[in-house]
């Protein structure tokens, strides 16, 4: 294949900038949520959870991880350009060395988790939509080795690579990452190569299909259930489980379009090990840099719908900046949800929770079910339900609302109905 233009090169080392600032900000807001992740009480803390401790919920864990490589890979992917050898290129930008390049191959070890976790992810959705495990057992038993091995494996191949003097830079496809040497010949680096990426790499692409097909018949099968069955109970079931499945095939669908383009570059490297196609790598250039924008989307996305049902007046850009900055109007969401559970409560004679007979007795009435499919964003950010009902004394009516809150350990077939405390983590 023929060199790339000086326009080409020129274009595959600054195209990525923009996305990639984006995504850092991205990246950097929704470490922020995660963390924040909980309903103040007003005086800065969350329960027994002070809001600036680790998210309680393994999901958010999780995708607090993830965005933190995801920022580690935006870097690595913007200053690839621009840290290769003096050797590799004329070009004004090209300011690197040896040391570059080893630092670049190095990079691409400790980027590995920022895709990983996406299996992870979607091992999380289908254990709690197909299984109902819960948080607490997710974990305590699984989540643990997941954190374990997002750290050894990079750490084990960094050392390995170190130690062998395979990083380098490999002048025939213009790509910093291993190279043969005395010490290792080309039968072993191509061993090297799978290890250090190939097979995982392509791998989690399998998985997360996989899990995500095996989420999808669950999901249909409920669905055809429902349908059949025609019960206020099974309807309620498959429409939980469904609002569920809409986060994890959007996380799915973030996950394709950012590393696809990067799959098949490699493959033609592990395979063919020939130059990279100039359109391809343009993709990977636009795509490859916007995961962390990606994840944002989808995380804020129940709450963004949430705003946007409870407030229809309010414009798309208001609503977005309002789940994604403007915690001190969580709070005041969370405070005045409060104290409107206290007053009704005050009125009906109860305890402190909604004096609601129609979903005390273990049911949603269908009004109910109805709004809440209708704001199908009734959910966390790992798409879980969280209602809060409240009772218009004015009316004698009952109307659902929701608070701008985050998932809970509750299982799915317990979460959409019922009068869960806005300020439950």
């Amino acid at each position: 294949m023929a060199a790339l233009s000086t326009r080409q090169e020129a274009v595959l080392a600054f195209l990525p900038i923009f996305p990639g600032v984006l995504s850092i900000i991205s990246s950097s807001l929704l470490i922020r949520l995660c963390v924040k992740s909980c309903s103040s009480n007003g005086h800065g803390c969350c329960h027994e959870h002070c809001c600036n401790s680790l998210p309680s919920s393994p999901f958010r864990r999780i995708l607090l991880v993830m965005s933190a490589f995801d920022l580690l890979n935006t870097i690595h992917v913007c200053l690839t350009p621009f840290i290769m050898p003096r050797e590799s290129s004329d070009n004004f930008w090209v300011v690197g060395n040896d040391a570059t390049c080893t630092l670049r191959a190095v990079m691409d070890q400790w980027v590995f988790p920022s895709f990983a976790y996406y299996v992870a992810l979607s091992f999380y959705y289908l254990l709690r939509i197909r299984y109902s495990v819960k948080d607490s057992f997710f974990g305590k038993r699984i989540e643990p080795w997941i954190h374990a091995f997002m750290f050894l494996y990079p750490l084990t191949t960094t050392i390995v690579g170190l130690s062998l003097g395979v990083f380098g830079y490999q002048p025939a496809i213009n790509v910093c990452w291993v190279v043969p040497n005395d010490r290792c010949d080309q039968r072993c680096l191509q061993i090297i190569i799978w290890l250090f990426g190939g097979i995982f790499f392509v791998s989690s692409f399998f998985i997360v299909i996989l899990n995500n097909l095996l989420i999808y018949c669950y999901v249909r099968t409920a669905r055809n259930k429902s349908q059949r069955l025609s019960t206020l109970s099974t309807n309620e079931n498959a429409s939980r489980i469904n609002v569920v499945a809409v986060q994890a095939f959007l996380y799915v669908l973030v996950f394709l379009l950012t590393y696809t383009w990067s799959l098949i570059l490699r493959f033609m490297v592990v395979v063919r090990s020939t130059a990279n196609p100039y359109p391809v790598q343009i993709l990977r250039a636009l795509f490859l840099p916007l995961m962390g924008a990606g994840n944002l989307l989808v995380y804020v996305r129940p709450r963004y719908l949430q705003v946007r049902t409870i407030e229809p007046g309010r414009s798309r850009l208001s609503a977005f900046v309002l789940v994604v900055l403007h915690d001190s109007d969580r709070r005041k969401s969370s405070r005045s949800s409060r104290s409107l559970r206290r007053s009704n409560s005050r009125a009906h004679g109860g305890s402190g929770r909604i004096n609601n007979s129609e979903e005390s007795n273990g049911s949603c009435n269908a009004s109910f079910l109805a709004r809440l499919m209708q704001s199908s964003s009734s959910a966390g950010n790992d798409g879980s339900s969280r209602i809060v009902t409240s009772h218009n004394s004015s009316s004698g009516h009952h109307r659902s609302s929701t608070a701008l809150d985050h998932g809970t350990d509750t299982p799915l077939a317990e979460v959409a109905c019922g009068a869960i405390d806005a300020g439950t983590t």
